[in-house]
């Protein structure tokens, strides 16, 4: 499903650049824009409709956590709580400085997976292919679909417009 992340690479630029540029030019951040421009109710909706779409981000991210730390034969019942104990500790220490420190971290850490990509000798040829040519292994199913949303979803979040138009 290698396509589907060069599909979301144009999609995301406009985003984020739309996002910016309508921050940078209004001075007010998404959800005051949608307030001014639209009224109450569309802006409580939108706020509404953030609240209810971070929440599930949050649930599909522990679960990430808890089968991540499934194979390493942690129970869920300790990951999934030692995990929101680190985010609500990260988030309620107040100081958006140690906050970045702490996702920069974790922006390094994610760069320790290129050396393992080099380690499992993946064939080139393979890999381009399935860069460029849509399709999908064992023909297109309810979960295949439900992956490619979920690939989009995680790509393209609402909070983002949020987040980088209110900086």
């Amino acid at each position: 499903l290698l396509w589907v992340l060069l599909l979301l690479v144009p999609v995301l630029i406009v985003n984020q650049e739309m996002a910016v540029r309508l921050g940078a030019v209004t001075g007010v951040g998404h959800g005051k824009m949608i307030f001014e421009r639209f009224g109450r109710f569309w802006g409580w909706f939108s706020v509404g409709d953030l609240f209810i779409l971070n929440f599930l981000t949050l649930v599909t991210e522990f679960i990430g956590v808890s089968l991540a730390l499934g194979h390493f034969g942690v129970s869920s019942y300790l990951s999934v709580p030692a995990m929101a104990g680190v985010l609500i500790v990260a988030t309620a220490s107040g100081s958006f400085v140690r906050w970045e420190r702490l996702m920069f971290l974790f922006i390094v850490a994610n760069f320790l997976v290129i050396p393992l990509v080099f380690l499992s000798h993946p064939r080139p040829g393979p890999v381009l292919h399935d860069f460029i040519v849509p399709g999908v292994r064992g023909g297109l199913s309810g979960d295949s679909v439900l992956l490619i949303i979920a690939i989009v979803g995680t790509t393209v979040a609402p909070w983002q417009l949020f987040f980088q138009q209110s900086n």
